[in-house]
């Protein structure tokens, strides 16, 4: 069994030498699509020589579009490309799983710390779909999320996610199957459906906003976003914590005062006593995916060129 990870990157997020150590320890290929030229260089710069990671200039789609809804067009039409260099193009890795995550996330098997079966968790299923857990932030700076960030919101309706809740998804490459959104597949037949795996088999940790100055900076970089996605009227986004940090960050902007975003973000951290009382009711979790791994291979994480476009391959 292989499995390729694709991703979409606006640029190496914190802890990205991490995220990648991690992956190269389960997966046979990484496809980096870059979202600006910029970024491609800054991704390249970051992977060392003789990795299986190629780093695309991605998508321009939208680009009048704002940041938030354009990045989730854009990861369709990545990874529609990354579907056809696999399938029909010079990609010549015999891949039989296609996952799709951010540099965000990792996806944590607890009781698979040396290898992936996702033949076995699939029975024989098209495409697997996992839940998610969020990192609580962290009230200091962070400097490698992964590392640092080991308390998790559970996937409970009495948790209340700062980012998405719905998961994320892993499907078998065969020709056919599409990307549907940023969080699933389709294209495998109305007869078969995807396999929803249970939280302890395997989970999605995702770390969205890991400390104060990492949440700052992503709405700095969303800007003043309208009320709905996709410029639609009819798609209203109903994500409050995204709205509320949209307007704090835009007010704190204008005025040059921060205390009121150190507030607003503040809440969000837990204390111990709040983390205790979250793990005794069961909304907490404590997850620590780097203390099992095997081995490193953060030492290969020189400066060095690697393929960054699809006419090198």
């Amino acid at each position: 069994m292989s499995v390729a990870l694709v991703t979409t990157g606006l640029a190496p997020g914190l802890g990205f030498s991490t995220w990648l150590a991690y992956y190269l320890q389960y997966v046979s290929l990484i496809i980096i699509y870059a979202d600006s030229l910029a970024s491609q260089r800054q991704f390249a710069n970051l992977i060392g020589e003789d990795l299986p990671v190629y780093v695309f200039l991605g998508s321009t789609k939208s680009p009048e579009m704002s940041p938030e809804s354009r990045i989730m067009l854009r990861q369709d039409e990545n990874l529609a490309d990354a579907i056809d260099l696999l399938l029909n193009g010079p990609l010549n890795y015999d891949i039989s799983w296609l996952l799709h995550l951010d540099t965000d996330e990792l996806l944590y098997f607890p009781s698979q710390t040396s290898k992936w079966d996702f033949d076995a968790l699939a029975q024989g299923a098209p495409a697997l779909h996992f839940s998610n857990y969020e990192a609580i932030p962290l009230s200091h700076p962070v400097t490698d999320p992964f590392e640092e960030c080991t308390n998790f919101l559970l996937n409970s309706r009495e948790n209340k996610f700062t980012a998405y809740g719905n998961g994320k998804s892993a499907v078998r490459l065969k020709p056919g199957i599409k990307p549907n959104g940023p969080h699933r597949f389709r294209g495998w037949g109305m007869r078969e459906s995807e396999c929803k795996v249970p939280a302890e088999d395997a989970v999605v940790l995702h770390y969205p906003t890991p400390d104060y100055e990492s949440w700052k900076a992503k709405f700095q970089r969303y800007g003043k976003f309208p009320d709905y996605w996709y410029g639609d009227e009819k798609m209203p986004n109903r994500m409050g914590f995204m709205l509320k940090s949209r307007d704090v960050v835009a007010r704190a902007e204008e005025t040059g005062e921060w205390e009121e975003a150190r507030r607003w973000f503040g809440e969000w951290t837990f204390g111990e006593e709040r983390l205790r009382e979250g793990r005794e009711k069961g909304l907490v979790g404590v997850f620590e995916p780097l203390r099992e791994r095997e081995g490193s291979v953060m030492e290969s994480f020189d400066e060095a060129e690697v393929v960054t476009a699809k006419d090198e391959l």
